[in-house]
C-alpha cells in the first residue's frame, strides 16, 4: 500500500486539521518529496506540528518516514545507495576511495540496466517535455 493509499484509506478518521494536511499531501505528492515540512505545512496552511501528527497518526514515527514513504513510493529511495554511503563513511583513511567511487558507479549502471530501454527512452522524452524538472537528493 502507497503512502497516498495509506492516506485515503484512512482520511475520515482523521481531524479537520489533519484532513487539510492530507489533503496537500495528496494533491501534491511530488512536493513531499522536494520540499521542506515547514514549507508544505505553510503551503498546507497547517502549523508544522500537524504534519508531525499527521505522519505520527498514519503509523509513522514522524514526518522523515512519511517523507520516506513518499520518496520510495515514486521509485527513488535506493537500499543500495543507502547502504554504499554508509560504507564510505565508515571506511578507513587508508582505504581508496576512487576504487569505491568506480564500484558504485558500476553498481548504479547495473541497477540502471534492470530497467528496460524503452521505459527510459519514454522518461527522458518526459523529461524534454516537461516545464520544470526537479532533482532531489536523499540520504
Amino acid at each position: 500500500m502507497t503512502a497516498r493509499d495509506l492516506i485515503r484509506q484512512r482520511f475520515v478518521e482523521l481531524s479537520p486539521a489533519l484532513q487539510l494536511g492530507a489533503r496537500f499531501l495528496l494533491d501534491h505528492p511530488n512536493e513531499v518529496v522536494v520540499a521542506s515540512m515547514r514549507s508544505i505545512a505553510e503551503r498546507a496552511g497547517v502549523p508544522p506540528a500537524t504534519l508531525v501528527r499527521l505522519a505520527q497518526a498514519l503509523g509513522f514515527d514522524g514526518w522523515p518516514g512519511l517523507k520516506e514513504a513518499f520518496v520510495a513510493d515514486m521509485g527513488l529511495a535506493s537500499k543500495a545507495y543507502g547502504q554504499r554511503a554508509k560504507s564510505l563513511q565508515q571506511r578507513r583513511p587508508d582505504q581508496a576511495l576512487t576504487g569505491e567511487m568506480f564500484a558504485a558507479q558500476r553498481a548504479n549502471l547495473e541497477a540502471t540496466e534492470a530497467h528496460s530501454a524503452a521505459a527510459l527512452q519514454r522518461a527522458a522524452r518526459l523529461l524534454e517535455q516537461a516545464k520544470h524538472v526537479h532533482i532531489a537528493g536523499f540520504r
